[in-house]
C-alpha cells in the first residue's frame, strides 16, 4: 500500500515520515535535531535540504535509504457549517458545484430570494428570478472591490482565465483559523457573507451567523491534485519533495516553539476537483 503524508498532527507527521524515509520514528527526530542549526537558519521552508537529512539518516542506519512514493496528503480546512450538516458528512464541493447542488450554502442562499445557474460565461447570479449584472452595479455602489470578488469567484476574466472557486485549506493542522487570511471564515462563509452585504440583506447575514459553528475539516487528497498557491508548475516527484521540506520546517519549528500559523502553507486543488465524504479523515469544532 502506498504511503500517505499524514499532517493533521505532530506525531502523525512523524509516523508518516518514517514510513515515507524507510526508518525508525526516533531517527526522524534524531535527524532534526542534528541538522537543528540549519533548519533554525533556513529562511524558508525551499531552503530545507533533503539531502543533508536524509544522510544524517543513512549514517544511523548504516545503508542507503531511498525517499520513497507516497500517493495522498492530508489538507486542513475551516469551514462554517450548521451542526445538523456535520452530523451526516457530504462532499465538500468547489465553489461552483456548491452553487449549482443542492447544498448548505446554495439553499441558505435561496432563502434570501439568490439563486446561480451555469452559463457559457460561467455562473449567472439571480436574484429574486431577476438576472445581477454585477459590473452595472459598480458605479452605483460602495462595495466595489466586494462586487469585484464576487465576480472574479463566478466567472473567469482577461486577467484571470479561471474562476477562482477551488477547495483550498493549510497543509498543517492544528488552530488554523489563527491565521489572519481566514479568521473571519469562523463567522459564515467569505462568500455569502459578500454577496449578501452587497444586496443590502444584513439581516441575513445576521441570522446566518447566529446558526452556524465553525469547524476544521481534514481530509486526504492525491498529491498529483495539488497545487501550491503560488505555483502550479510543479510535477508530482517535485510537489513530494515540497512537501516533504515543509514538514521539517514545521517539525523543526515546533521544536523551538517558534511555529506561527502564518507560516502554514495554503494548498489550493485543482479547479474543478471536489472532496467526496469518504476522503474526510476528521472533523473538529473550532
Amino acid at each position: 500500500m502506498m504511503a500517505s503524508l499524514d499532517t493533521a498532527s505532530e506525531g502523525a507527521l512523524y509516523n508518516s515520515l518514517a514510513e515515507i524515509f524507510s526508518a525508525p520514528r526516533h531517527l526522524i527526530e534524531y535527524a532534526i535535531i542534528r541538522n537543528n542549526l540549519s533548519l533554525q537558519s533556513a529562511g524558508s521552508a525551499e531552503e530545507v535540504n533533503l539531502k543533508s537529512i536524509k544522510k544524517i539518516i543513512d549514517d544511523k542506519i548504516d545503508t542507503e535509504s531511498t525517499i520513497g512514493d507516497f500517493d495522498n496528503v492530508t489538507i486542513s480546512h475551516l469551514t462554517t457549517r450548521s451542526e445538523s450538516s456535520i452530523e451526516n458528512p457530504k462532499p465538500i464541493y468547489n465553489l461552483h458545484d456548491s452553487l449549482l447542488h443542492d447544498t448548505e450554502l446554495s439553499f441558505k442562499l435561496k432563502e434570501s430570494g439568490i439563486m446561480f445557474r451555469k452559463s457559457k460565461k460561467g455562473i449567472d447570479t439571480y436574484l429574486d428570478g431577476s438576472l445581477i449584472d454585477w459590473e452595472s452595479m459598480i458605479p452605483k455602489s460602495n462595495e466595489e472591490p466586494c462586487i469585484r470578488m464576487i465576480m472574479r469567484r463566478l466567472q473567469p476574466n482577461r486577467y484571470f482565465p479561471e474562476a477562482d472557486k477551488c477547495i483550498n485549506g493549510f497543509l498543517f493542522g492544528g488552530d488554523i483559523w489563527e491565521n489572519s487570511d481566514v479568521r473571519h471564515i469562523i463567522e459564515m462563509p467569505e462568500f455569502a457573507e459578500n454577496i449578501l452585504r452587497v444586496l443590502g440583506k444584513r439581516k441575513a447575514i445576521n441570522e446566518w451567523r447566529s446558526k452556524v459553528k465553525a469547524y476544521v475539516i481534514t481530509f486526504q487528497v492525491p498529491v498529483s491534485r495539488i497545487i501550491f498557491d503560488g505555483s502550479n508548475k510543479l510535477n508530482r516527484r517535485q510537489t513530494q519533495y515540497c512537501l516533504l521540506r515543509h514538514a521539517f520546517y514545521y517539525l523543526s519549528k515546533i521544536r523551538q516553539g517558534d511555529w506561527d500559523q502564518w507560516d502554514n502553507p495554503i494548498i489550493r486543488l485543482e479547479d474543478n476537483l471536489n472532496v467526496e465524504a469518504y476522503q474526510i479523515v476528521s472533523i473538529r469544532a473550532v
